[in-house]
Parts: structure tokens; sequence; C-alpha cells
């Protein structure tokens, strides 16, 4: 199909058809080219060159590169649908296409009703202009009339928790102010559909879930949402089905725990026992922090990525970053094969060593002989610097609890009695 098949977002709603349709979409780009067209009379004389040698259709070829193909599916009203993902699956490239930042090279792509999106953090904001005047340019281009956005700026304002600096250039505002500027001008739009891309990685956890109550009211309401996120926790609690994006393609689209659990197999990062794992191109890394977590190491066992029912955890944590942190506290979490949490845990909570002030160290920790059922398990890390992330790495590596009989019984435990094998006394009264 040619790139110039309609995009076609604002259509008028009807009940019988999905808010968002999309056939054959596909994204081109052209590798070393901006544009796809000669810029400068270098590239005109070397095209024209390589045009009269015969090589300009070859490495034309090689220099293409699709970012999407042959992506179709449909999300009726009413409806979350989750993106997830691999770093340059092209999720991002989507929901630009969806929200018509960038034209498709093939394909077709329609949204019914109003459209609001919120792609990256203060996409639009004029760094000169006040939070006001970027508040009221921002609402207009997304479709509201000025009696609109005066109704609603009160509102608008409180949820964003900026109105002591609202008349403040928005230069001068720091990227957790700004996405919660631009999130709440984005929901309080009344959208149809709202396509969201990880805005909720910026800020702390109190306005983490305010955006999620919001999103999750606005789904109440009958809206439709389309929302890409690396927290499998935020897709979980808030997706009706999946869409699953690889290598530009759609690998899995379905149920929620179905098709994370998908996801999450296939990539997972075995860790060997006693060993160490680099972390600083971890698939799993979040794109949204800085690399701060450099290395993991797992002990406790001789036994190539096996650990006995029974065994102590051992983990050790490298980090460095390129500043100084301030109270900085790491969390640990494991979770079983389909991304449920079985057990999480802080250093803070623990009452364990929270820094004041750090640049580089290891953290230790030991869970002594943790009651875990035979299974495969995967340990979640993320670091914190007071109530913010500043890095986090979904299942950062993999081991596999080995049943055996840790009850004396001749019965060796397997994966089929739940999580956890905490011993129990049984007791029999016989009143036969």
């Amino acid at each position: 199909m040619s790139s110039e098949l309609p995009m076609n977002p604002g259509l008028p709603m009807n009940p019988g058809l999905p808010m968002i349709r999309v056939e054959g979409l596909g994204k081109k780009y052209k590798l070393g080219s901006r544009g796809g067209t000669y810029n400068t009379l270098r590239e005109r004389i070397g095209g024209a060159v390589k045009s009269r040698l015969g090589r300009g259709a070859e490495s034309e070829e090689k220099s293409e590169f699709w970012a999407l193909r042959d992506i179709s599916f449909e999300v009726p009203r009413g409806e979350i649908l989750g993106m997830i993902g691999r770093n340059g699956a092209g999720k991002t490239t989507l929901l630009k296409l969806l929200s018509r930042i960038t034209a498709p090279s093939e394909g077709r792509a329609e949204i019914r009703g109003r459209v609001g999106s919120l792609l990256e953090v203060g996409t639009g904001f004029h760094p000169e202009l006040s939070g006001r005047e970027n508040l009221y340019l921002s609402s207009a281009i997304l479709g509201m009339r000025k009696s609109e956005i005066d109704q609603r700026l009160d509102e608008i304002v409180e949820f964003a928790e900026i109105r002591r600096f609202l008349d403040t250039p928005i230069k001068r505002y720091s990227s957790g102010m700004r996405v919660r500027l631009a999130f709440s001008v984005a929901a309080h739009l009344d959208p149809d559909v709202l396509l969201v891309d990880e805005v909720l990685a910026v800020g702390d956890f109190a306005f983490q879930n305010k955006c999620l109550g919001k999103m999750g009211s606005l789904h109440d309401s009958g809206r439709t949402i389309l929302l890409v996120s690396h927290d499998l926790s935020v897709i979980r609690r808030l997706a009706t089905r999946v869409l699953w994006i690889d290598g530009g393609k759609i690998a899995g689209l379905g149920e929620t725990v179905e098709t994370i659990a998908a996801y999450l197999e296939s990539g997972s990062n075995e860790l060997q026992m006693g060993g160490r794992l680099s972390l600083t191109e971890h698939a799993g890394r979040s794109p949204r922090f800085k690399p701060v977590f450099q290395e993991i190491r797992l002990g406790g066992s001789d036994d190539p990525g096996l650990l006995p029912m029974g065994s102590d955890l051992e983990f050790e944590l490298h980090f460095e970053a390129d500043r100084e942190l301030h109270d900085v506290n790491p969390i640990i979490t494991l979770e079983d094969r389909e991304g449920i949490d079985v057990y999480s845990m802080s250093s803070k909570m623990a009452g364990g060593p929270v820094p004041e002030k750090i640049r580089s160290g290891v953290f230790r920790f030991k869970l002594e002989a943790p009651p875990l059922n035979p299974g495969v398990y995967y340990l979640t890390i993320r670091l914190l610097e007071g109530r913010r992330h500043v890095d986090m790495i979904e299942r950062a590596c993999s081991f596999e609890m080995v049943g055996r009989d840790v009850y004396g019984t001749g019965e060796v435990m397997d994966g089929q009695w739940g999580f956890l094998a905490w011993p129990s006394i049984w007791q029999l009264e016989d009143r036969s």
C-alpha cells in the first residue's frame, strides 16, 4: 500500500465500529538520510553517481529499515489495550503513527472521536512560555475550546499540583512537573481515545497512583486507552488485553496474563549460580533511566542455574551513577513465570542501609532459606533515590528452585503446591 493511504483520527463515533482500526500498517526509514531525500549538494552528486554506476538500487535497499511492518488490530470502545515489547520494538513508532506525528509508509489507521495523546514528557511545550500559557496552548492544540479550558483550569492545575508555579516559565520546570501538567491536560480533555507512552515513569509514587486512578475512571466512563509501559505491573493492573510488538511486528495479541507470560518467557535471563551478569545492556532495562545498576551476582549453590529447596539466596547488586545519589534504597521483587509477585522487599523496609550520600557501591542481601516451592523465579531490581526511581530492570535474572524431600517424609516436592513451602503441623483427633 502507498504512504498516501489516510490516517483518520477524529472520525465520528459509531457504537458498532471499533474506536481504533489498524490495517497493514508499516513504517520504513532510510538510514543515513533525512526524510529519504537528498539534502545537500554532496548527497545529490553522490546519488547521481551511484545511479549512473548502477549501485543506487542496491545501496537504497541496504539502507532501508522497517520500524513496523504488517500491523493489524482493532480496539473496541471502552477497552484498555496495553502495549509491551523490548526497547526498539516499534511501540513508540506505532503511537506516533496513530497520533499523526509521522506518516505511514504503507497501510491504514482509523481512530474515532476526540484523541488525546501523551507520547513524550512535555511534548509541544514552549520553554519560554509559562505553565498557564502552555496549558492553554496545549489544550487548544488538542482540540479544546477556550471556554472548556476556562471551566477546567482549576481542575487541571490541582491535578498537576503546580499551582504555585503556574506562571513560571516551563524551562524552569523539572521533568516531573512537565509530565504532571502534560498528563493532566491530556486526561482532562475528556478524550474518546487516549494514547499514553511511558509517561507514568516520571514522578513519585503518589502521582503515579493518581494517574492510574484517572485512567481507571476514564475507562469506567467508556473511554478507550492505548497504554505503552515497561512496568508490567501497571499493564496487569489496567489492561483488558495486551498487544506484544517484537521486531516491528505483532508477536502476540490476547488476554493480559497469558500474553505477558509469553513475552517474559521469550526473554528470560538465566544467571549461573555463583556467577555474575552484566546489566549495562540488559534487555529488561527501562529506557527512561540512565544505567546505574552495573552487575548482579547470585550465590547459594554450586549447580548451574539450580537452587535446592531450603537453600539461602544471596545477591550482590553493583551500582555506579554519574552523580552523587541521596537516600538510596534498593528494592528486589521475586515473581513467577506468569509475572505474579511472590515476594518484595527494600533495604529500608528491612532495616538495612540507606546511605545519605553515595555514588557507587555494592548492596548485598540474603534471604535465609526462602520457603519457595519448585519452579522458575525471576528477580526484578529497582533503585530509589528518596521516593524517585533512578533505575529499574525487569527480570534482571532468573533461577530455578528444585524440589527435594524438605519434610523428611520421602515425598519430593514439585511445582503443584503453590508458591510457598511453609512447615506445617498436622494433628488428628479420632472421634470414631
